[in-house]
């Protein structure tokens, strides 16, 4: 009897798993309280473009569903993936990043990585209110950056192997007409707009932008070699950051300046280095 029980009970809770993986659809069916879910259907590594064989749709009961899981593959198709992704696993808004950014569309998840312009770096200069344009720089605008340095000269006393150390004594634009990538630690929403002259697309924040005056970075793109040269700067003087005007592009001649241009031709004595 003992035995004849334990094969019944044996049953039942056999039927129960097979009924209970049967309203779940093994994780690709539909069944009640079962809601739609993107999942890979295959591992998919950092920085791939993911394409339509790579996801589907699958019902899985809501209890498991991920709350920022998409429900549809429309939004995720084209998109590149931010973080690995195993096969099976429920596709996440935070997984994804746009592609890229087409002229009159807008891009509010992308991370810093993948707004930097093709063949760009992005590096950081530190910055507060006084040296930045009074904090009103914002992601998307073009700046000039001028350094003001130190200079020792020699053979201003007679001896040509004396040097004579004068503070602050050069001023220079270091790199023209490059853009604002973020401020701090935000990337700011950011519209491509058509260029006017047939040059690059100026990016404009969708969204007006508070004034960051306590901002201690400014993140720039840069060529590989502007990006020596700026770190270069950076570590022999001091930067200063000047604002351009929106749509104005690309260089001017800029004489490096001197203490010896600010002084007037005729000076009192007292008043001579």
């Amino acid at each position: 009897m003992a035995l004849l029980l334990a094969l019944v009970f044996g049953a039942v809770a056999a039927l129960l798993v097979a009924v209970a993986i049967s309203s779940s659809g093994g994780g690709s069916g539909g069944g009640d309280g079962a809601v739609p879910v993107v999942v890979a259907r295959q591992a998919i590594n950092p920085g791939t473009t993911i394409t339509a064989e790579m996801v589907e749709v699958r019902q899985v009961p809501a209890s498991v569903a991920l709350e920022g899981a998409f429900r549809d593959t429309s939004p995720v198709v084209g998109k590149v993936a931010r973080f690995p992704v195993s096969a099976g696993e429920q596709v996440q808004a935070r997984d994804v990043a746009a592609a890229g950014v087409a002229a009159g569309t807008v891009s509010t998840d992308m991370p810093l990585s993948f707004v930097i312009p093709k063949g760009m770096r992005a590096v950081s200069i530190p910055i507060d209110e006084a040296t930045a344009a009074g904090g009103l720089i914002r992601p998307g605008d073009r700046v000039d950056i001028i350094g003001v340095f130190d200079v020792t000269l020699y053979g201003v006393t007679g001896n040509p192997t004396e040097g004579t150390d004068f503070d602050k004594y050069l001023t220079m634009t270091v790199l023209q007409d490059v853009e604002v990538l973020a401020v701090a630690q935000a990337v700011e929403p950011v519209v491509v707009g058509e260029s006017q002259d047939g040059g690059q697309a100026p990016r404009v924040p969708v969204q007006e932008v508070k004034p960051n005056p306590k901002a201690a970075t400014l993140t720039l793109a840069v060529t590989p070699e502007q990006a020596q040269r700026l770190v270069w700067a950076q570590s022999k003087g001091e930067l200063r950051v000047a604002l351009r005007r929106f749509g104005e592009t690309g260089e001017v001649p800029v004489r490096p300046a001197t203490d010896l241009d600010f002084f007037p031709q005729v000076l009192p004595p007292f008043a001579r280095r």
